[in-house]
C-alpha cells in the first residue's frame, strides 16, 4: 500500500493529515504486516479521520461499520433480499427436476444478497480499502469474536451461501471511545499455538506464541533488560500439604472456605508437583532454595530473599473469586509458628520484592472443583509483573501430572540450554507432540502461556 514510510508521510500531509513519527510508523508497519490499528480516545478526538486520510493517501475508499449496543452479525455481513428473492422466484417461468436446483443456487448467490460493510471490504477486487470499524468498545463478546475472527482469516461464512474469502486484504482501523482489551472475556482461554492452519498443522509448529496484558507493558518490559547482579537461580516450591478430605481440613482450606465461600473446600494432593520441583532443581545448577511438603509454606516463602532469585517456580494450587478478582491467591501450606493464612493473595504478591526474569505456575486449581479462569490467571499474572516480574508462565487449565512434569522438564532443559523463555516453551511443547504423537492432545500442553518478556535468555 505504502512504499516507506516517508511516502506515507509525504502522502498523508498532502491528505491534510499531520502524523508524528510514532504513529506514521504504526500505519506503515500496519499496513505492510496487514494487522488492525487500535484507536482509542474520547469522542470528537479526532479518531476516524486518520482512516480517512489513510484511504485518501492509498487513493481507496472506506468501509464504515459503525458499531453499537445490539449489532448483530446481519448489521455487518448483510442478509438475503427476500422481498426480491420472493420477485425473482414469482417471475421466473415453471421449474422441473434439476432446473429448481439450479435456480435455488442462483436465488442463494451474492446477487439477491444486501452486502453490509464487512462483506463489501472482503469483496474488493483491485485495490484493498480501508475498513473502518467504528466505536468496538459498545459491541458485545459474541460480536467482538466475530470480528476477531474475520480480521484474523479473512473469511466469513454466509448460510446457504459458503464461505467468502477476502478478494483483498483491508487497511483495518478500529476505534474505541473506553480503554479497553481486544481479545477479552471467553477468547483469554483459547491458547492460539493450539489452532491448526490450513494444511492441519498446529500454529506452534510455525510460530513463538507469547502474550501480554497490553502493548504498553509489553514496551515497559522490554526496556527492563535481564538482571544479571541476581546471585540465586531458583526457588521451587512443591509439595505443600493438603488434606484432600472434607473430614480432615488443614488450616489454609479453612481459610480459603471463609474468603472464598468455597463450604467444604478440599484442596487434592499434588503428588506430582514434588518430584516436578525435584526435577528442575537438578537441571539448575547454582545456588537453589527448595521449598517441599511441610516446608512449602507461605511464611517461608514470604521469608526468603525473593529479590535475589531469577526463577520462581509454584508448584500449588490457586483459588479465585469470580465477584473480586484481585482476591486471587496462591494455596502453599500454613505454619503455627506464624500468623499467615497460607493463601498468598494478589494484594500480597504486588508487594513482592521480585527482579526475577521468569515466574512460573504450573498447577493451578481450584478447590471444589471450580475453574480459576481468566480473570483468576489474569490476576496472578498481573500480579507478578507488577511486583517486578519480567514474564509469567501459568497454565490455563489443570494438566495431566505426567504430562505437566515432561513438559516442565524439557522447558527448564532449553532454558538451561541458552534458549529465550518464549522458544523454550514451544520447543517444550514441540518436544511432547514428538514423542507421544497423537497422544500430546492439546489439553496436555496448550494450557500454558506466557505472558509478558518472552525474549529473555535466563542461561547464555
Amino acid at each position: 500500500m505504502f512504499s516507506s514510510p516517508n511516502a506515507l508521510g509525504d502522502k498523508l500531509r498532502s491528505a491534510k493529515y499531520l502524523t508524528d513519527e510514532t504513529v506514521l510508523w504504526i500505519v506503515y508497519l500496519a499496513a505492510k504486516m496487514r494487522r488492525p490499528i487500535l484507536i482509542e480516545g474520547p469522542p470528537g478526538c479526532g479518531k476516524t479521520e486518520l482512516a480517512y486520510a489513510v484511504a485518501k493517501a492509498a487513493d481507496t475508499h472506506v468501509e464504515r461499520l459503525q458499531c453499537y449496543m445490539g449489532i448483530n452479525e446481519e448489521k455487518a455481513i448483510g442478509k438475503f433480499d427476500e422481498a426480491l428473492q420472493k420477485l425473482y422466484l414469482e417471475s421466473s417461468p415453471a421449474q422441473s427436476g434439476g432446473e429448481w436446483e439450479a435456480l435455488r443456487q442462483e436465488l442463494h448467490g451474492l446477487s439477491f444478497f444486501i452486502e453490509g460493510p464487512l462483506l463489501r471490504a472482503l469483496l474488493q477486487e483491485e485495490k484493498p480499502c480501508v475498513l473502518l470499524v467504528d466505536e468496538i468498545d459498545k459491541v458485545d463478546q459474541e460480536f467482538e469474536a466475530l470480528l476477531l475472527e474475520v480480521l484474523s482469516v479473512w473469511q466469513l461464512s454466509i448460510p446457504k451461501f459458503g464461505t467468502i474469502t477476502a478478494r483483498t486484504i483491508p487497511f483495518v482501523v478500529l476505534t474505541s471511545n473506553e480503554e479497553r482489551r481486544i481479545g477479552d472475556g471467553k477468547l483469554n482461554l483459547l491458547p492460539f499455538d493450539a489452532l491448526r492452519d490450513s494444511a492441519g498443522s498446529y500454529v506452534l509448529e510455525s510460530h513463538i506464541v507469547t502474550y501480554a496484558p497490553s502493548a504498553t507493558v509489553l514496551h515497559l518490559l522490554r526496556r527492563t533488560s535481564a538482571e544479571e547482579s541476581l546471585s540465586m537461580s531458583l526457588v521451587g516450591v512443591g509439595g505443600a500439604v493438603y488434606s484432600g478430605t472434607a473430614g480432615d481440613r488443614t488450616p489454609v482450606e479453612v481459610a480459603a472456605a471463609d474468603l472464598f465461600g468455597l463450604e467444604g473446600v478440599t484442596f487434592p494432593k499434588l503428588p506430582g508437583s514434588k518430584q516436578e520441583v525435584q526435577s528442575i532443581g537438578s537441571i539448575i545448577k547454582g545456588p537453589n532454595e527448595l521449598l517441599l511438603d511441610t516446608d512449602a509454606t507461605e511464611a517461608a516463602f514470604k521469608a526468603l530473599p525473593l529479590e535475589d532469585f531469577r526463577i520462581l517456580h509454584l508448584a500449588v494450587h490457586g483459588v479465585a473469586n469470580t465477584e473480586f478478582p484481585d482476591r486471587a491467591a496462591l494455596v502453599m501450606g500454613t505454619s503455627p509458628a506464624t500468623p499467615d493464612d497460607g493463601l498468598l493473595q494478589v494484594r500480597e504478591i504486588r508487594d513482592l520484592p521480585l527482579r526475577t526474569d521468569l515466574v512460573v505456575l504450573s498447577a493451578c486449581e481450584t478447590g471444589s472443583g471450580k475453574l480459576l479462569g481468566a480473570e483468576g490467571i489474569a490476576s496472578l499474572e498481573r500480579a507478578f509483573l507488577l511486583a517486578g516480574a519480567k514474564s509469567v508462565v501459568a497454565s490455563l487449565w489443570t494438566a495431566d501430572d505426567i504430562f505437566t512434569i515432561a513438559l516442565m522438564k524439557r522447558f527448564y532443559q532449553h532454558l538451561v540450554a541458552g534458549s529465550d523463555n518464549g522458544s523454550a516453551l514451544r520447543q517444550a511443547k514441540l518436544d511432547l507432540l514428538q514423542q507421544f504423537g497423537d497422544q500430546a492432545l492439546p489439553t496436555y500442553w496448550a494450557g500454558f502461556t506466557l505472558v509478558g518478556e518472552g525474549s529473555i535468555s535466563n542461561f547464555k
